[in-house]
């Protein structure tokens, strides 16, 4: 069902639902008067190729950090507050995301694995960079690649060619994993208060 836009506050960490292959969240920072900073994937596609009439925002021309009505964040979805147990004042939160998007500060580029919408929002929001999409694709990519290397294994027994692949999906996981960092604060929406267990990865303080 989602919450109202009425309990919306600068400085809130806010998701959307979305789905492609897989459903997913988009996360970005709600910084007052109708407008969220948020974290796009280059050239992203919406339901709407046309400029906004309220901000102007065009999906499929804009990408990487950027400054949007909450409709167009909500791209007819849901909205999401996050409430996570130790964040920034909200002032701070807002002017970090503002400093990011007016290039004060930088990012990098967008990177699903490293450097995605949640990672942006809970940086902003807490000083540390979470996502639990990564942690998704990490579980599944683990799963994945023990199915993958039985199969493998099987296939090189009678000749044929298939521990490429399982080594493949393996060296995803560990570039992953190699940056777990213990200790950091989730920021999903399972859980009390809305926390999980993401991987974390403090950057850019």
């Amino acid at each position: 069902m989602g919450q109202s836009s009425s309990q919306l506050q600068p400085g809130d960490h806010i998701t959307t639902d979305r789905s492609m292959f897989v459903n997913y969240d988009h996360h970005g920072i709600y910084v007052g008067d109708d407008v969220v900073i948020h974290f796009l994937q280059p050239a992203k596609k919406s339901n709407s190729s046309s400029p906004c009439q309220k901000c102007g925002h065009t999906p499929s021309l804009h990408g990487e950090i950027v400054k949007t009505c909450l409709d167009c964040f909500l791209d007819g979805h849901s909205l999401y507050i996050i409430n996570p147990i130790d964040c920034k004042p909200p002032n701070e939160v807002v002017k970090t995301a503002t400093e990011f998007f007016q290039g004060i500060r930088t990012f990098d580029e967008y990177n699903f694995f490293f450097n995605n919408c949640q990672d942006f929002a809970s940086f902003c929001k807490t000083g540390i960079k979470s996502s639990e999409e990564r942690n998704k694709v990490v579980k599944i990519l683990s799963v994945g690649t023990k199915e993958v290397t039985k199969v493998s294994t099987y296939m090189a027994r009678i000749g044929m060619v298939g521990l490429a692949t399982a080594s493949a999906l393996q060296s995803v996981v560990n570039r992953i994993e190699s940056k777990n960092v213990d200790g950091g604060i989730g920021l999903g929406r399972n859980g009390k208060n809305g926390l999980a267990n993401p991987v974390d990865i403090p950057m850019y303080k």
